[in-house]
Order: structure tokens, then C-alpha cells, then sequence
């Protein structure tokens, strides 16, 4: 970039290879929809949304202190970006929030994915979620949120977090208990309610009877259905079996039912994700023997760690999440010498970890001895102590 350009706002590009000025973009004059991707790409690097399993993330004080203060013409869109998903795990994060919403609409419409971080088993007092039950009313057309799903202040039954009267566009919805109460058919239907929905998840609820379609109607746009910390799946398991479009099960740091759910044998259900859970042989056995339409399979490595000759080994794509067991190469040879007939693997860690890194490149090794093809993705994030900038 030369001096004159750069006054200019304008930005030299070189011909890496002759080194003679070949173009001149003017910043200023690049459409709002390419500035609104860079800013995006800021917040939401693609590899933190391919890899991690939650994808909200809030701007770092340093995009919040730049990015609306660059010029005036790109104030607006800085602020719809930094807006746009916002997870709130501080009380005064939640004060702050509702009193910017209560005091300026403008910037209610700018938010459109809202959570409120989750700790298990952790009360929540009722003055934070009344707050927060408020921002979500204050926003006007959220496409996803995360809350509580709590009794209301003012009576002993179980508060659902939407309005009946807004965000009818909700695309993805997570519910959090807290096992003190139960849950009977009106939550569901007011989930039900929701026709465009494509994305569920239930954690730590306790369901009081079984769920059926002719008392709780399905989703027609529902995607996949995920379950954290619960053991609701054999409730609901002949109401999601209506479902046309469900094609994705994920269990999370949860048990199996008793007995192989019927979900599992239906022909659209294609992927499966089992995160961090340690069920006995048996069950894990008889869970894969069910899934007949199963082409993509996200586990951590405990499941592979303790059974790999019984994780299939005819899959379009395998997924192995990496979070804290040393798998050696006994453990790799186990399922590998079974011959997987599988087009991708994907080996996911923290690579700047040296025994993470030793770790893969043990798999590496093995894998590519089998002729399977491997890739490698790690976190664009700070969740091990450093930002993504580091790779």
C-alpha cells in the first residue's frame, strides 16, 4: 500500500511475482454485503462453527471498542454484527442488556441469536431469569435462543421462555431444566407451535408421561433433536418418529433408555452424534446394530477408546472429537484392522497441545496405512487458553 493510497482509503494490490501494481480497491466503496462478511468472519471464524458443538460466541471488548467506530458508514453495520449473537453468562451482562433494549429499540431487531449460559444444577435465581425471559420479549424476531425453562416467579408451573406472540421464525431452540420439575404436554405443544423450527434440544427435563403425535403435533421442519444431560429420549421417542425431516440424533454427556430407541431404525435418520457419554457394551452394540440408515457418526474419543470394535466401520464420514483421553495405537489398530470401508475421517484437537499433537500424528500414521483418508480440523478459539490466531 503506498502513502497516497492510503490517505485515500484505497488499498494497492502487487503482483507477487513481477512485483508491479496491478489493482486499487477503495475500502470505501466495497458493497455493505461484502463489509458485513468480513465483520462477520471477525466474530464467527469457520473453522469455531465447523468444530465446536455450541455455535454462539460473544465479540471480544477489542471488536467492540474497533469495529463500530471505523467511519460512520460501516457504525450501523458493526453493530448489527456485534448484536447479532450474543450469549450472556454475567448478571450484569443481563442488566446491561435489557437496559439497552428498554432504552433504545433500535437495537432490538439487531439481535437475532440469544443464550444465556447453562450450569447444571446450579439454581438460578428467579430475578435473573425473570431479566431474561424480558430481553427476549424486548427483541423482536430472534432466529435462535437458549434459556431456562424454569417455573415463573409468579406460579408453581413451568415457564416457557417465548412469547406466544413473537419469534414465530425460531429456528433453534435449546430448553434447560433443572430437574426439580416436571414437565407435562403444554411445554411440547407450545414447542409445537413453533412450525418453522428445525433444531431442539432438551436438557436436564424430566417428562411425566410418554409423548405421542395425537396429543402434541409434530414439527414438520425439524432437523435434528439433541439431548444434554437428559433421559428424555424414551418419552419422546414415538413422537419424533412422525417426524419427516428429522434426520440427526445427538446424545450429550447423557445415558442410553433401556432398550434401543425406534427412532434409530427410521430410514431418514443418517447421523448420529455421541459426545462424551460411557454406556456399557452391550447397549452401545445394540444402538448401532439398530441404526440401519446411518451414513455420518460424531463421537469423542471415550467411545472409542473403550469400544472400538463396535463403532461401524461402513460410514460416508467419521468424526472423532478429542477432549481429554490418551488413545494410543493399540486402541487404533483395534478398530482399523476391522477394515472400515469409510470415505472421510475427520480428527478434531487442539493441535497447539503437544500430546494432542503426538496424538494425531499416531492416527496419522495408522490410518494411512489402512488407505483411509483423514482430516485434520482444529478450533479457531480461546477455549484452551489461547485464540485461534495462534494457527
Amino acid at each position: 500500500m503506498d502513502d497516497s493510497a492510503a490517505g485515500r482509503g484505497s488499498v494497492s494490490i502487487s503482483n507477487p511475482i513481477s512485483d508491479k501494481l496491478i489493482s486499487r480497491v477503495n475500502v470505501q466503496s466495497l458493497p455493505l454485503e461484502i463489509v458485513q462478511d468480513i465483520f462477520e468472519s471477525l466474530l464467527f471464524p469457520y473453522r469455531l462453527l465447523k468444530v465446536h458443538l455450541a455455535q454462539h460466541r460473544n465479540a471480544s471488548p477489542q471488536l467492540w471498542r474497533t469495529l463500530p467506530y471505523i467511519c460512520r458508514k460501516w457504525h450501523g453495520i458493526a453493530l448489527s454484527v456485534l448484536y447479532a449473537s450474543i450469549e450472556l453468562s454475567r448478571y450484569n451482562a443481563i442488566v446491561k442488556l435489557h437496559k439497552s433494549l428498554r432504552e433504545n429499540p433500535r437495537l432490538r431487531p439487531l439481535i437475532r441469536r440469544l443464550r444465556i449460559s447453562v450450569r447444571i444444577n446450579v439454581t438460578v435465581p428467579p430475578t435473573l431469569y425473570t431479566l431474561f425471559l424480558q430481553i427476549i420479549e424486548l427483541a423482536e424476531d430472534l432466529q435462535e435462543i437458549a434459556s431456562y425453562c424454569l417455573s415463573v416467579p409468579e406460579g408453581d408451573s413451568v415457564g416457557f421462555p417465548v412469547p406466544f406472540d413473537k419469534h414465530r421464525n425460531l429456528a433453534s431452540l435449546a430448553l434447560y431444566g433443572d430437574k426439580s420439575h416436571t414437565l407435562d404436554h403444554t411445554v411440547l405443544r407450545c414447542i409445537s407451535s413453533l412450525r418453522y423450527l428445525r433444531h431442539l434440544t432438551m436438557a436436564n427435563m424430566i417428562l411425566a408421561e410418554k409423548v405421542r403425535h395425537s396429543s402434541v403435533p409434530i414439527l414438520q421442519s425439524l432437523e435434528s433433536i439433541t439431548f444434554e444431560w437428559d433421559h428424555s429420549l424414551e418419552m419422546l421417542d414415538d413422537w419424533l418418529c412422525e417426524h419427516p425431516k428429522l434426520h440427526t440424533l445427538r446424545m450429550y454427556e447423557t445415558s442410553a433408555p433401556s432398550s434401543p430407541p425406534r427412532l434409530l431404525s427410521k430410514k431418514n435418520l443418517i447421523c448420529l452424534e455421541m459426545m462424551h457419554w460411557h454406556w456399557n457394551t452391550p447397549s452401545l452394540s445394540a444402538w448401532f446394530s439398530a441404526c440401519t440408515s446411518l451414513r455420518k457418526l460424531r463421537i469423542t474419543e471415550d467411545v472409542l477408546l473403550y469400544h472400538p470394535t463396535h463403532i461401524p466401520i461402513h460410514l460416508e464420514e467419521l468424526i472423532i472429537d478429542f477432549v481429554c483421553y490418551w488413545v494410543d495405537s493399540r486402541v487404533w489398530e483395534a478398530y482399523l484392522n476391522r477394515e472400515p470401508n469409510i470415505s472421510k475421517i475427520i480428527f478434531i484437537s487442539h493441535r497447539e497441545i503437544a500430546w494432542y499433537r503426538t496424538l494425531g500424528d499416531v492416527f496419522l500414521t495408522a490410518a494411512k496405512e489402512h488407505g483411509l483418508k483423514v482430516e485434520y480440523q482444529f478450533p479457531d478459539c480461546d477455549c484452551m487458553g489461547m485464540y485461534g490466531s495462534s494457527y
